[in-house]
């Protein structure tokens, strides 16, 4: 992530995308975060709002975002290439349809596609361009990201990928301000997040964090992956890989040896690792440990059983190794997940029926 100094600019204009079915709450959000951050700056002795904003359509008309909230553009796409207004940054808000199939997520770029000349003309002039979410499919279209990994909810990614095939994908970082292009992951905060970025950047971190402190949020994001689902990683043609998969799956608990696999399934070493990467972009030691991961995971949400015996039944001897493999795979310890996302009453039941059954048998 690039560190840039704040700026010593005292006042900044904002373009805020906007269009059907995009986020509502996301541009919303960005709005309400603009005027905190405006907020502390006149209570911590500014003159003035530091923030202003100009909401831009296509064609300058109402859209109505996915929550069917109709949202009033202040300007048109024309208004900004004809240079009747100008901004100083650009911000690409959520666009929900990417997230849905794939040919939804194509026609959504088609139809929002002159959108491009105006992202492409900020950029030409060294302007900033910000992006939350799937506004990185807009970012991509614009020819912005060939080089530049680009981040968003992990739902949007098979079909970012689909789409911008030679593009990277950052699948770990919450924000990454490549300098004159920033993007972020999805989720609910991530455009709460995407304006304290841009707080702190230009106006410096006091602010930044004063900002936070009045939204009640953290200033600093942690890692997207524990928030992951897994994808399904069958969804291929090879049927004897399916079947090779689904035997792992069914005996996690086991000491697996892909050489064993490999004999179950009269294939060599060799052509196992190959039409297992080409089937599922992974070799089978990968796909191994990423199903034992998952399912520690599983284990952690729903039960109180301790970490060790977690470590156990998902086949691994060595705890000091799975942890490691964990950690790697979730950026997150098994403690840390699990008090993230265990269910806590199921929790506390099973546990409060161990006491129950422990006092019984010692009386």
């Amino acid at each position: 992530m690039n560190q840039v100094k704040h700026s010593h600019q005292l006042h900044w204009h904002l373009a805020i995308l906007i269009s059907d079915n995009c986020l509502g709450s996301g541009v919303g959000g960005i709005v309400d975060s603009l005027i905190a951050a405006n907020y502390c700056h006149i209570k911590n002795g500014g003159e003035g709002p530091i923030f202003s904003w100009t909401l831009v359509s296509k064609n300058g008309e109402a859209i109505k975002p996915f929550n069917g909230m109709d949202i009033r553009a202040q300007a048109s796409a024309d208004d900004f290439l004809e240079n009747r207004i100008e901004a100083d940054i650009l911000v690409l808000p959520a666009i929900c349809e990417v997230i849905s199939s794939l040919d939804k997520a194509r026609k959504s770029m088609e139809s929002l596609g002159n959108f491009v000349p105006l992202i492409r003309k900020f950029h030409e002039q060294g302007k900033l361009v910000a992006s939350a979410c799937s506004g990185s499919f807009l970012l991509a279209q614009a020819g912005l990201m060939n080089n530049l990994p680009a981040l968003m909810h992990w739902k949007s990614e098979l079909n970012y990928q689909a789409l911008f095939p030679t593009f990277p994908i950052d699948t770990k970082s919450t924000l990454a301000d490549y300098g004159q292009i920033i993007c972020t992951i999805g989720g609910s905060l991530a455009y709460i997040q995407l304006i304290l970025h841009l707080v702190g950047r230009l106006a410096g971190r006091p602010l930044a964090l004063s900002t936070a402190k009045l939204l009640m949020v953290d200033l600093g994001w942690e890692t997207q992956v524990p928030y992951r689902e897994a994808l399904d990683p069958t969804n291929h043609q090879d049927k004897e890989v399916r079947q090779a998969q689904q035997w792992m799956t069914s005996n996690l608990q086991r000491n697996i040896a892909i050489a064993e696999l490999s004999k179950k399934f009269h294939i060599s070493d060799r052509q196992l690792n190959r039409r297992f990467k080409k089937a599922c972009d992974q070799t089978p030691l990968q796909y191994l440990q990423s199903q034992r991961v998952q399912r520690a995971c599983q284990l952690l949400e729903s039960t109180s059983l301790p970490a060790s015996k977690i470590v156990s039944l998902v086949g691994y001897q060595d705890e000091s190794s799975f942890r490691k493999l964990f950690r790697r795979e979730m950026s997150s310890t098994l403690e840390n997940y699990r008090r993230h996302f265990a269910r806590a009453k199921q929790v506390e039941l099973e546990n409060h029926s161990v006491v129950v059954d422990s006092s019984s048998v010692s009386h």
